[in-house]
């Protein structure tokens, strides 16, 4: 393999440090006004839900702030040469995982906005916060995928003429 090619695990593992910038600055983007309108709120929609709703800006939120902080302990170990390569590979493969719960979680969020409310609980806060929180996270998770889906293809077109010598990248492999 000539020195300026790079497997596509390499060029992922390049921009790394972009994905979780943009990943924790959006999901906070979310986490902060959903922790302060459910922190005020004083059970205006007494229906049933499937969630609470106070629980399902809550859950969310907690779990965006946990994983922020022990990544970025992680990634400061790191940093200070303290070995944890192993340890960011899990919180790598619990950050994919964390993508699966927030697609399931925004659509049960978009099916109690949508089903459950009716048209006086769309007039209070939490409502339109759980509706925000659900196209905020959705949008991030298309940006997301959007700039994982560049990274792979500008990464193929810099290596097009040289797929023989890819032939031993497994993400590659698993792409044709």
């Amino acid at each position: 393999m000539e020195p300026s090619q790079k497997t596509l695990a390499q060029a992922i593992e390049e921009h790394q440090g972009k994905i979780v910038g943009f990943c924790v600055g959006w999901f906070l983007i979310v986490t902060i006004p959903s922790l302060i309108i459910v922190s005020s709120y004083n059970d205006e929609c007494v229906d049933e839900y499937l969630i609470n709703l106070e629980t399902f800006l809550y859950v969310p939120s907690g779990i965006i702030i946990i994983f922020i902080c022990i990544y970025g302990c992680s990634v400061n170990c790191s940093k200070m040469n303290i070995p944890c390569d192993g340890f960011i590979k899990i919180m790598n493969m619990i950050s994919c995982i964390l993508v699966l719960f927030f697609l399931n979680w925004g659509g049960i969020g978009f099916y109690i906005y949508c089903v459950e409310m009716d048209n006086e609980c769309h007039q209070e806060s939490i409502s339109k916060m759980i509706l925000s929180w659900c196209i905020i996270i959705y949008i991030g998770l298309l940006l997301l995928f959007s700039f994982i889906a560049y990274i792979i293809c500008s990464n193929y077109n810099n290596n097009a003429g040289n797929l023989s010598q890819n032939e031993n990248d497994p993400l590659i492999q698993s792409l044709v």
